[in-house]
């Protein structure tokens, strides 16, 4: 049904028991009507490129749902029902307006794609950090003020697209993430001293390590007196682990001595 110039769905749609691929982009469509709950077969649907405002909370219904597209509408939210969805595999959100994501979407425990960009988007649950099979998020050109540190939780993400944002900082968990090999940053409003210097994925990974691992350090009961370790210190000693000279006690030299061994043989 796509391209048909289509104004609505009729609800006898309802009737199509057994149907497993729905497709009807590029049309004007404003809704979904709520007998599509009825779609239990369904594994596809594609809705995108439509003029939909509203998402019944019946598609959470659809259990055997493995993608749904519906990027490129007039949503400003997303019902909590999505969260029911748990065969969900890719989920495209983008070309919307949208100024938040359910917290349910936490379970979506099979999810691998979610799209997102180009929306109104504030923040990010918190519960994102539960998508463990989540292999590529993109959430470009939003509002975004800040990531979650929950996604550092994110063990099977390889490519993060968090670029065109109001960022000032990045979370230092997600030097965490070991499978995170492409991530697209830049455009956002971080402070003068922190990433300026940074410009390829593996240069921003390997600085974000470091600092969770001091991060880590000196929130143990372990005393460290007179150290001062700067981010932009932090950054030159990317390129130069081996010149840190702090005048500090012999225990947190060796600590932070061991750091950087570690992260020379990464």
């Amino acid at each position: 049904m796509n391209c048909n110039e289509l104004s609505e769905l009729p609800r006898e749609i309802g009737n199509l028991k057994n149907l497993k691929v729905l497709a009807f982009g590029y049309n004007s469509i404003v809704a979904l009507p709520s007998e599509i709950r009825n779609l239990q077969s369904l594994t596809t649907l594609f809705a995108f490129q439509n003029q939909i405002y509203f998402v019944p909370e019946e598609i959470g219904d659809l259990i055997n749902l493995r993608v749904l597209e519906l990027w490129s509408n007039q949503l400003s939210e997303v019902p909590e029902s999505i969260g029911r969805l748990t065969n969900l595999t890719r989920l495209l959100l983008n070309d919307n307006y949208l100024e938040s994501l359910p917290p349910q979407i936490s379970n979506l425990k099979k999810l691998a794609v979610m799209y997102a960009y180009n929306n109104q988007l504030k923040n990010l649950p918190r519960e994102i950090g539960e998508l463990k099979c989540l292999t590529r998020l993109n959430v470009h050109y939003n509002e975004l003020i800040e990531i979650p540190r929950e996604i550092g939780s994110l063990e099977s993400l390889r490519e993060l697209d968090v670029s065109n944002n109001q960022l000032k900082d990045l979370p230092c968990e997600l030097g965490l993430l070991e499978s995170l090999n492409i991530i697209f940053f830049h455009s956002n409003n971080y402070s003068p001293n922190l990433l300026f210097k940074i410009r390829t994925a593996s240069e921003l990974l390997r600085y974000l390590r470091l600092v969770y691992d001091i991060k880590v350090i000196t929130t143990t009961n372990i005393a460290f007196s007179n150290i001062i370790i700067t981010k932009s210190t932090l950054i030159h000693h990317l390129a130069h682990p081996n010149a840190l000279t702090v005048d500090i006690f012999n225990l947190q030299k060796l600590i932070i001595k061991r750091l950087f061994d570690i992260y020379e043989k990464k």
